[in-house]
């Protein structure tokens, strides 16, 4: 039997010639890059791939959107689409949406992306390139509610092998389970995992919205025997083993199995970086970061060193703020000229960065989307950055007064990434107000109450959130006051 056709108006004359290309985007698979590189050397001029092409590199997030490898990419697409025959329009107007839907996002306009991305899918459900690269901008947006909603409203329509293969709909399953994930639909995201891996057993995506479910409801045991035990499976997806190796690197974290956890960073983080892909870097500087916040490692550890170095040449693309704060995590000794040098030089350039026209086309000027990318990094982006170098400088207060205005007030997801990921923020603003409370500054007891409340309601068990309140006790945290009696 041939290969269903998926959204057939782009697979080629030959009706599959994108299939595998598909195939590898969705499920992550390894051979992503050999499978586009032959695309491109059968087809050099086939615009499907070469929008895929640019549109993983531009949702990498490692270079600054007028990174002129994009727009010579850009250009070329231009170039071919402008002498573009076909009788097809319908095929013709797809194609001239996704160009659009690349050309916003290199103008930092990221929302406006993601919807000409859901015009496609309205266009036709089965567009999976659009369906792929909505999901991933409403992951850099922080977008969970979208994360979700934009598989939930197609996922089914994959469900009929007449259209796709059963492949296919189980990666988009595995993207699905994790969007129910993020909206705290936990029940439903288990079983839409396991249903995803039913289909395809190396579905490391379906994994990884397993292992997120067990993070969030503090449910290290189970998590730690899932990494064991089906290690050999998703360790081999290049993309998302350092990732995963991170995850269980939190689990470890919550028993306080600190020495495990370093075993793991220098024998598997460590090298998972020198890809020097903006995932496993902000996966190393947070894993890092935590184990600084816990008095686990100082600033003088050895192993910042890599992982500076591997950010050095990402300090001033500021694609996402995301990726800005990590690099800020690492950058933490002042004490070291060439540190105190490139973290001064990285907060002036975003400064630069929100106030110039950088990244502005003059031919788009009127179009009235909003740059997300500036908005992100003016409202959030920079003063994250701010409160992280405030902390590395020992000045606690002003750490705190900065992320007090993002972490209560909503801000913080903004910056995109998971629900886990960014607990590392919430994680620096707690131990900054430790570092700035006295008995006396009740205002700052009565934050750190609220939020420890607030984790042990969502974690009872934690053994991190035992250790913070130890932590309260000791600045002055009043234990009347609090619900805790099961510690």
């Amino acid at each position: 039997m041939s290969t269903p056709q998926v959204a057939n108006y782009y697979l080629g004359e030959g009706g599959t010639f994108l299939y595998p290309l598909v195939r590898d985007l969705l499920g992550w698979r390894n051979s992503m890059t050999e499978t586009l590189q032959h695309c491109l050397h059968e087809q050099p001029e086939n615009l499907m791939a070469l929008i895929i092409d640019l549109g993983t590199c531009l949702l990498r997030t490692d270079l600054a959107l007028n990174h002129e490898m994009y727009t010579k990419k850009m250009q070329h697409i231009l170039t071919i689409f402008k002498n573009f025959s076909t009788p097809n329009n319908h095929q013709r107007m797809v194609i001239q949406l996704h160009i659009q839907a690349l050309q916003a996002w290199m103008r930092g306009q990221y929302q406006h992306a993601a919807d000409i991305w859901e015009e496609l899918l309205k266009i036709d459900s089965f567009d999976a390139i659009a369906l792929k690269f909505a999901y991933d901008g409403y992951f850099y947006l922080g977008d969970s509610e979208n994360i979700c909603k934009s598989v939930e409203r197609h996922v089914e329509n994959y469900n009929d092998e007449r259209c796709v293969p059963m492949e296919i709909y189980g990666y988009v399953l595995g993207m699905y389970a994790f969007g129910l994930e993020e909206t705290h639909q936990y029940r439903q995201a288990e079983q839409v995992a396991i249903k995803a891996i039913a289909i395809n057993k190396d579905d490391a995506w379906a994994m990884h919205a397993w292992v997120h479910v067990r993070e969030m409801e503090g449910d290290t045991s189970h998590g730690i025997d899932f990494m064991n035990n089906e290690e050999s499976v998703w360790s081999t997806c290049h993309a998302l083993a350092c990732h995963m190796y991170w995850h269980w690197c939190l689990y470890l974290m919550d028993q306080g199995s600190f020495d495990e956890v370093l075993k793991i960073y220098d024998e598997k983080i460590s090298l998972h970086i020198e890809s020097l892909a903006p995932l496993d870097l902000v996966d190393a500087s947070s894993l890092l970061y935590r184990l600084y916040l816990e008095g686990v490692i100082d600033k003088k550890d050895e192993r910042w060193k890599k992982v500076r170095h591997c950010w050095s040449s990402m300090i001033q693309s500021h694609a996402l703020a995301f990726n800005d704060a990590h690099i800020t995590m690492v950058y933490n000794d002042r004490t070291d000229e060439n540190v105190r040098k490139m973290v001064d030089e990285q907060l002036q350039t975003l400064e630069y960065y929100v106030n110039s026209d950088q990244n502005e086309d003059s031919s788009y000027s009127e179009d009235h989307f909003e740059n997300v990318c500036k908005k992100v990094y003016e409202q959030a982006g920079i003063p994250i950055c701010k409160a992280i170098d405030a902390y590395n400088s020992q000045h606690f207060t002003e750490s705190a007064k900065l992320l007090q205005d993002i972490v209560l007030t909503g801000k913080l997801k903004m910056i995109g990434g998971s629900h886990a990921q960014r607990d590392v923020f919430e994680l620096i603003f707690i131990h900054a107000l430790f570092e700035s409370c006295t008995q006396a500054n009740g205002s700052s007891l009565e934050i750190l109450t609220k939020l420890l409340e607030m984790r042990k309601s969502k974690k009872p068990n934690s053994g991190l959130v035992k250790r913070l309140y130890e932590k309260f006790y000791q600045v002055g945290g009043d234990k009347k006051k609090l619900h805790t009696n099961s510690l």
